[in-house]
């Protein structure tokens, strides 16, 4: 053993200055393992929160839900789909101040921000039963967030036609209704009062006609839909469309029903799809 040891001691006295050269590669190469495979930790640990905030928000158990976004963001810190993520959770739970806090840093008034959180903001001024021509200047401004980096998001369109609709900017409402309309069939029967507002009366008596079909289908299809049954029923007089077609959304409030039911949450669908 002694002479193990001094065999050992004679060979760095020999080699010390080749091991001290080689010393910072050796300590690299084994922080990079470190780095390396805690990244890949990091990676699945980031996986499995997400898939269970998703699975725990569909199934409606927001406190758990909130339990992984919460830990989400401890490990994303600065991605908006988690901040979104939670945002969206504790508004369900009814912790409203948190919630508009987070959605509201996510959605500056000046600037692109987060879509959903845009549209979110929107939401929550066009539920209210007063709103104010600031206010709706606000959700408007919020909804052109949307409209402008996701074009093909329907509910911002269909929001902003009926908001210019029901603001009587006909020529402004159109490009957005003819997208909404789409997904939202009743939305013909405003699309066509714009088309006769600009002159176009063969082409709002043909948006009027095609959504007086889809909704007598699917009166006929769905006996117990009594939106389908309301708007199926009669038929166009030569003049234009009929009261209860003129706009379908129309009802209580200031300027039309607002475009929100005031007991409806904005948005309790799945926060930001899948994460991970």
């Amino acid at each position: 053993m002694n002479e193990l040891l001094k065999s050992f001691g004679m060979f760095l006295r020999h080699n010390w200055f080749r091991i001290a050269i080689c010393m910072p590669a050796v300590l690299c190469g084994t922080g990079a393992v470190v780095f390396a495979v805690w990244g890949v930790l990091e990676e699945q640990i980031t996986a499995r929160y997400s898939g269970e905030a998703d699975r725990q928000f569909q199934a409606k158990n927001y406190a758990s839900a909130c339990i992984c976004f919460e830990r989400l963001v401890q490990l994303q810190p600065e991605q908006s789909e988690v901040l979104y993520g939670l945002g969206m959770t504790l508004d369900a739970l009814g912790k409203s101040g948190r919630a508009a806090a987070i959605l509201s840093s996510l959605a500056p008034s000046d600037r692109q921000g987060y879509a959903p959180a845009h549209l979110w903001q929107a939401k929550m001024v066009l539920r209210g039963t007063k709103s104010t021509r600031q206010a709706l200047g606000a959700a408007e401004k919020h909804l052109l967030f949307v409209a402008q980096y996701e074009p093909a998001n329907h509910e911002a369109n269909a929001l902003l036609g009926e908001l210019y609709f029901k603001t009587g900017r006909w020529a402004q409402a159109e490009p957005y209704l003819r997208k909404a309309a789409r997904d939202r069939p009743e939305l013909r029967f405003l699309l066509a009062n714009v088309d006769r507002s600009q002159g176009k009366r063969d082409e709002g008596r043909g948006q009027a006609e095609l959504a007086l079909m889809i909704f007598r289908k699917r009166a006929e299809a769905r006996p117990d839909d009594r939106e389908a049954r309301v708007l199926g029923r009669g038929r166009l007089a030569p003049g234009g469309l009929s009261r209860r077609h003129r706009d379908p959304t129309a009802g209580a409030g200031p300027w039309g029903r607002p475009l929100l039911p005031s007991g409806a949450r904005p948005g309790l669908c799945h926060p930001v799809g899948r994460l991970g």
